[in-house]
C-alpha cells in the first residue's frame, strides 16, 4: 500500500491574496474594455445616422430632378404654422416617400385632406426606419411608449433665427413655398438641407409639417430640450447683419401633380379646421426650435449638394445662422 506524504495530501486552491488579484486584473480589463465598446458603438450609431441622411438627400435630389424644385417644407392654408394638430400640414416627407421605395404607403395617404383627418392615421403610424437615428431612445421603446404616429429624427432648417414657419423663410424647406438648386446665391455646398433633432414626446410624427418636420438655427445645437417646451430656452439674438430678404431662390408651390402635395389653392379648399393667423406678438410662441442629437458634442447636418457634415455644437453662431441661409450672399465653411 502505498504512502501518503503530507504534501500530497494538502489540497490545492487559490488563496484569498491570488483571488483579489484575480478580480483586480478583470476589473481592470473591464474597465479598459467597456469604453472602447462603448465608443464602437457610438461610432456605429453614428455612421448609421448619417447613412439616413444620405438616403434623404438623395431621395431630395432625385425629388428635384423630377420637378426642378424641391418639396414645400410645409403645406397649409395660411401661415404662420400652429404648432399644434391644427390645419392641413403636409410635410415635404410625404411627397419624398415614392423615392424612398415607399410608393405604397404614398398611395394611402390622401392629398386633399388634412394630415390629421382620421383616413391619415394607418399611414402617419408606420414607422420608417430611414428617419429614425439610432441613438434616438425611441429605438428602445415599447409601442406603448411611442404613441400613435411615426417618428423622425430628422427636421428640414427652414429659417436662420428663430421664427414660426412661414412664407417669407430664408431656409430651403419652408411653408407653401419651392426652392430651385439654380436660385441659391450662396450655392448648395454652403447651406443646411437637414439636421438631427432631438424629438417631443408629444410629436406629431413625420408626416406633419410642424417642428416635428421642421426647424431653425436661432439657438445652439443642443439648446432645444427634447420632451420640454422649447419657450424655456432664451438666446440672445444678435444677427441683425443677416438679411431677412427671400432672395431669388423661391416660388409659388403650384404644381398639383407632385406626389402627396397639392397645391395651395387644393390646400385652401380641403384644410379644414383652417387656422387663424394669430396676432403678432402671438408669432415668438410658434417658433419651432432648434437642432440637437443624441450623439456626443455636435449633430449631422445634410448640406444642400448632399454631402453630411457633423457639426459641432460650438460652432460660432454667426457662421452657424448663415449656414442656414440660402441668400445671404456670404459663403461660409461648415465648422
Amino acid at each position: 500500500m502505498p504512502r501518503i506524504t503530507p504534501s500530497a495530501a494538502v489540497r490545492r486552491g487559490y488563496t484569498l491574496i491570488e483571488l483579489l488579484v484575480t478580480i483586480a486584473i478583470a476589473a481592470i480589463l473591464m474597465a479598459m474594455i467597456l469604453p472602447a465598446m462603448q465608443r464602437s458603438r457610438d461610432t456605429a450609431r453614428r455612421s448609421r445616422c448619417a447613412q439616413n441622411l444620405s438616403q434623404l438627400g438623395l431621395a431630395l435630389h432625385a425629388y428635384h430632378d423630377t420637378f426642378t424644385h424641391l418639396p414645400a417644407g410645409c403645406v397649409n392654408a395660411r401661415g404662420p404654422v400652429q404648432l399644434a394638430a391644427e390645419g392641413f400640414h403636409h410635410s415635404w416627407i410625404i411627397p419624398l416617400l415614392p423615392y424612398l421605395d415607399e410608393a405604397a404607403l404614398a398611395e394611402r395617404i390622401d392629398p386633399t385632406l388634412s394630415i390629421y383627418a382620421p383616413e391619415q392615421l394607418s399611414a402617419r403610424q408606420v414607422i420608417l426606419q430611414d428617419l429614425v437615428c439610432p441613438a434616438d431612445p425611441v429605438v428602445a421603446m415599447s409601442s406603448e411608449e411611442l404613441g400613435s404616429v411615426g417618428l423622425s429624427s430628422y427636421a428640414g432648417s427652414h429659417h436662420h433665427k428663430s421664427a414660426a414657419i412661414d412664407i417669407n423663410n430664408t431656409g430651403l424647406l419652408f411653408l407653401n413655398r419651392v426652392v430651385r438648386f439654380d436660385d441659391i446665391p450662396d450655392g448648395t455646398s454652403f447651406v443646411y438641407m437637414l439636421g438631427e433633432i432631438r424629438r417631443d414626446r408629444d410629436t406629431l410624427g413625420w408626416a406633419s409639417g410642424t417642428r416635428s418636420t421642421l426647424r431653425n438655427t436661432g439657438r445652439p445645437i443642443n439648446a432645444t430640450p427634447g420632451g420640454k417646451s422649447h419657450q424655456d430656452v432664451t438666446l440672445e439674438e444678435s444677427d441683425s447683419d443677416l438679411p431677412d430678404q427671400l432672395g431669388p431662390g423661391w416660388d409659388e408651390l403650384g404644381d398639383s401633380s407632385m406626389s402627396g402635395a397639392g397645391s395651395v389653392e387644393e390646400t385652401a379648399a380641403n384644410s379644414e379646421p383652417r387656422p387663424p393667423a394669430p396676432p403678432t406678438a402671438d408669432v415668438a410662441a410658434l417658433d419651432p426650435g432648434g437642432f440637437g442629437s443624441h450623439h456626443t458634442g455636435g449633430c449631422h447636418f445634410l448640406m444642400g449638394d448632399g454631402r453630411v457634415q457633423f457639426v459641432s455644437d460650438s460652432i460660432d453662431m454667426n457662421v452657424y445662422r448663415r449656414l442656414a441661409h440660402r441668400s445671404d450672399r456670404m459663403v461660409v465653411e461648415p465648422q
